[in-house]
C-alpha cells in the first residue's frame, strides 16, 4: 500500500532539487497517536459555547499570516517551483478569503443552523443546532500548499464547526506548512484557544493508517489523487466505529463538449487551452479532454488551441511522483495505435521542465479503452473527434466527474437539455460556455462530484463545505440557562 510516504531525504526544493534547510522529521505512529488524543482531549474539554471564540481566532490567523506573507510565499516558491505572482499571491489571497468566509459564518451561526420550535403546553419546547462532530485528520494537497494547507478550507471550515484538527503535511512544501502552523499557534495564543485544536504532523503510511484509525477520529480531509483516496476509503472502512465523515476529492477528466458552431468561436479555443495551462496543468478541474466534431468543423480551432499551448512557458511539476506520473502516461498513450500526438511534450529525457502535450483520437477508440478516460495530471489535453448526434454515447461512458462543460450557441437549446440530462447524474458542477478551472468561494458552490471523482456528503469547498464537519443536535425542554447562547431565542 502505497499513500504518500517519504523520508526525510525527499524534502527538496523543486526549483534546483537542493535538500531544503531544515531537518522535518518524521512523526511515527505512537507520535501521530498522541498528537490526535491531544486533539480529542482538547474538544473534550470544550463547551457548545466554545464556538464563540472561533470567529476572533481565524480572524487573527488571518492577520498573522498576512503579516509573514511575503516570508511564507517565498518560502512556498522555493519549494514548489510556483509562481509568486501568477499563482502564489493570489491563493494567498483565496486562503485568507476562506478565512473570513468561516468566521463571518461562525459568528452568524449560519454553518451552526440554529432552529428554535416553541408552542404552548403538551407541545415541547425544541431548539437545536449543529454541533462539530470532533477531532478532523486534513491531509494537504500538493497542488494548492494554500487553499488546502495548514490553514486552508479544510482546517477552517473545521474550526468553524468547533473541531480540532490534525494536519498530515505535504512533502513537497514542509517548510511552508511549519510557516503556517506558527501563525495559528500565535493567532491561538491571543484568542484564548488550546494549541491542541489545530496540529500538524509530518508522517508516513504507517502514521496515515494510524491516525485513521484512532478510535476518537471523527472526521477525514483529502484533495489528491484517485489511488491514494480509494486507499484511505478502505482504511476508514476498516474501523470499527465508522466516521462522520468521509471528505475525499480526488480529481477528474473534466469533459468539455462542443457543438460545431461552437467550434466557430474564436474565443473558446484560447480560454479552453489557458484553462488547460492553469496552474501547470496541475488543478483537479483541469478540462482533460475535448468532445467535438473536430475533423469536420475543427480545423481552426485545433489550430488556434495549440497556438496557445505551444506559446506556454515549460511547467516544473509539483513533485517527483508526478514527473514520474506525467512520463508514465504520456508513454502509455503514445505506445497506443488509436492516439496520435499532435502536439509532444518537450523535457521528458530531462525530467522537467516540462512542455504541454496534446493528443488525438476518435469516440469509438475513448468508448474502447478506459485509459483513454483516465485523469493525466499536468499540461495535457486529449482530443476526441465526434458527431454531435453521438455526444450521448460519448456522455455514457463516464463515471463521476467534479465538472462536465458545454460549449454551444445560446439557441441550441436541444443541445443544452441533453447535456444536463446527461450530466446531472455525473457531475458535480455544470458549465456552459465557459471553463472549469476557477473554482469560486461562495454560497453557491458545489466542488465535489459522484464517485469515483469524490467521496463525501458535502461541497469541499465554499459555504457548504462546513456542514462536512458538523452533526445535529437537539434540546427538548431545556432550561434556558443549560442551553448555548445561540439558542436562547
Amino acid at each position: 500500500m502505497v499513500l504518500s510516504g517519504h523520508t526525510e531525504s525527499a524534502f527538496r526544493s523543486r526549483v534546483d532539487g537542493s535538500l531544503l534547510d531544515n531537518n522535518y522529521r518524521i512523526a511515527t505512529a505512537n507520535e501521530v497517536m498522541t498528537t490526535l488524543q491531544a486533539a480529542a482531549e482538547a474538544y473534550a474539554a470544550a463547551t457548545l459555547d466554545f464556538s464563540k471564540k472561533i470567529p476572533t481566532l481565524l480572524g487573527l490567523c488571518e492577520e498573522e499570516a498576512n503579516s509573514q506573507r511575503a516570508v511564507i510565499i517565498g518560502q512556498c516558491s522555493h519549494e514548489t517551483g510556483l509562481s509568486i505572482q501568477s499563482r502564489l499571491n493570489p491563493e494567498f489571497d483565496r486562503m485568507l478569503a476562506q478565512m473570513r468566509l468561516f468566521a463571518s459564518l461562525a459568528t452568524d451561526r449560519v454553518g451552526l443552523d440554529p432552529r428554535i420550535s416553541t408552542g404552548a403546553p403538551p407541545r415541547p419546547d425544541l431548539r437545536s443546532a449543529r454541533i462539530g462532530i470532533g477531532p478532523v485528520f486534513v491531509m494537504e494537497a500538493s497542488n494548492f500548499p494554500f487553499a488546502f494547507g495548514v490553514l486552508g478550507g479544510d482546517s477552517c471550515s473545521a474550526l468553524a464547526a468547533g473541531c480540532p484538527v490534525v494536519v498530515k503535511s505535504h512533502p513537497g512544501h514542509p517548510g511552508t506548512s511549519e510557516l503556517l502552523l506558527q501563525c495559528f499557534h500565535r493567532a491561538a495564543a491571543k484568542a484564548g484557544v488550546p494549541s491542541a485544536f489545530l496540529s500538524m504532523v509530518h508522517c508516513d503510511t504507517d502514521g496515515v493508517a494510524a491516525a485513521i484509525q484512532h478510535p476518537d477520529l471523527r472526521g477525514l480531509g483529502f484533495t489528491g489523487s484517485r489511488a491514494v483516496g480509494r486507499i484511505l476509503r478502505q482504511l476508514a472502512s476498516a474501523r470499527p466505529r465508522p466516521l462522520d465523515e468521509v471528505s475525499l476529492e480526488m480529481g477528474s477528466v473534466n469533459p468539455v463538449f462542443l457543438t460545431g458552431r461552437a467550434l466557430q468561436n474564436s474565443l473558446s479555443a484560447g480560454l479552453l487551452a489557458n484553462s488547460v495551462l492553469a496552474g501547470g496543468g496541475q488543478f483537479c478541474t483541469k478540462p482533460g479532454l475535448l468532445i467535438a466534431p473536430f475533423k469536420s468543423q475543427g480545423g481552426q480551432f485545433v489550430e488556434s488551441f495549440l497556438a496557445v499551448l505551444k506559446a506556454a512557458a515549460p511547467v516544473v511539476l509539483l513533485s517527483e511522483r508526478i514527473s514520474c506520473s506525467w512520463e508514465e502516461s504520456l508513454n502509455r498513450l503514445g505506445d497506443l495505435t488509436s492516439v496520435e500526438t499532435i502536439l509532444p511534450s518537450f523535457g521528458l529525457q530531462d525530467h522537467g521542465p516540462y512542455g504541454p502535450c496534446v493528443c488525438q483520437t476518435d469516440i469509438d477508440s475513448l468508448a474502447a479503452d478506459n485509459l483513454l478516460r483516465e485523469e493525466v495530471f499536468g499540461p495535457f489535453c486529449l482530443l476526441v473527434d465526434c458527431p454531435e448526434d453521438r455526444f450521448s454515447h460519448a456522455a455514457n461512458l463516464f463515471e463521476g466527474e467534479l465538472t462536465a462543460t458545454l460549449h454551444f450557441a445560446e439557441d441550441e437549446v436541444n443541445a443544452g437539455k441533453g447535456f444536463i440530462k446527461a450530466f446531472a447524474s455525473k457531475a458535480g458542477r455544470l458549465v456552459f460556455n465557459g471553463v472549469p478551472t476557477g473554482v469560486e468561494i461562495c454560497e453557491a458552490l458545489n466542488h465535489g462530484g459522484p464517485w469515483p471523482s469524490a467521496f463525501g456528503r458535502f461541497s469541499s469547498v465554499g459555504h457548504q463545505s462546513i456542514h462536512r464537519w458538523t452533526r445535529p443536535l437537539c434540546f427538548q425542554n431545556a432550561p434556558i440557562a443549560l442551553l448555548p447562547e445561540y439558542l436562547h431565542g
